[in-house]
């Protein structure tokens, strides 16, 4: 969905997404949503994310075999519940990345399936990695 909330095919601060004047947005309190991944070609996990903290100084990526990503943004928190050291946690202080199948995946033959009958094993790979952050001055 280019040039929406929802286009994270390039880097953005998730802050303006969960702001933004769009319904679904609106409707979810920010993001609660599924992302349909691009297939691997190998089978072997590929990059599905990659956040950096604002100063640059702390990356993560996600890597996954898994079909899905799920975004979710702490719509839901109110500061009633607080962390170990005691701070409140608020409304999209936090962000939730959740590798998966597609939702509704068994009702939708050209997703990737979901089920596993007895005696069948499946596997999935999803790994969290924290490169070093890139210097200022390199260009990708």
């Amino acid at each position: 969905m280019k040039g929406t909330p929802f286009d994270l095919t390039a880097p953005r601060r998730l802050s303006l997404g969960v702001q933004a004047d769009d319904d679904e947005i609106r409707a979810a309190g920010g993001y609660d949503h599924c992302w349909v991944l691009s297939r691997g070609e190998t089978g072997e996990p590929r990059r599905a994310a990659r956040l950096t903290s604002g100063d640059g100084d702390r990356v993560m990526e996600v890597w996954t075999t898994a079909p899905g990503l799920q975004v979710y943004t702490a719509n839901q928190l109110d500061g009633t519940l607080s962390d170990p050291a005691g701070r409140p946690l608020r409304r999209h202080g936090a962000v939730c990345l959740e590798t998966q199948h597609l939702p509704d995946a068994p009702n939708r033959p050209e997703y990737p399936s979901p089920v596993l009958r007895p005696g069948e094993t499946g596997r999935r790979r999803t790994e969290f990695r924290f490169p070093r952050p890139e210097a200022p001055d390199s260009v990708r």
